[in-house]
């Protein structure tokens, strides 16, 4: 699609669609998952480990990637979790934490797995 012989508007508008049909079904990748926790949180502790998380997952590669960094993130999102399962107002914070948590399980795996083998 990007690269064929399409209208630029027709282009434009298919991305547009294509980005709300991810969303739509869930399918938002781990970074903008966390790019919104990190907006709507308001919490300096979560920001903190998301941007370390970022760091080491953008600088870091293979077995010197430190797992303790996903674990950490993931029990402040997990916390972040257990504070407002009842505030009916921040579901969608609440839906987004969950699937973060879901996608940087996914994550660990794929990095242990690559130290062993």
């Amino acid at each position: 699609m990007r690269n064929g012989d399409y209208n630029q508007d027709f282009k434009n508008q298919f991305e547009i669609f294509y980005e709300e049909l991810k969303e739509f079904f869930n399918a938002q990748g781990l970074d903008k998952l966390l790019d919104s926790i990190k907006k709507s949180a308001n919490d300096s502790g979560l920001s903190q480990q998301i941007d370390n998380f970022w760091h080491y997952k953008h600088t870091q590669k293979g077995a010197s990637f430190d797992l303790g960094c996903i674990t950490g993130l993931r029990q402040k999102i997990i916390g972040l979790n257990q504070s407002i399962i009842e505030d009916n107002g921040k579901k969608t914070l609440y839906q987004l934490s969950a699937l973060a948590d879901i996608e940087l399980e996914k994550f660990m795996f794929m990095k242990v797995s690559e130290v062993l083998n």
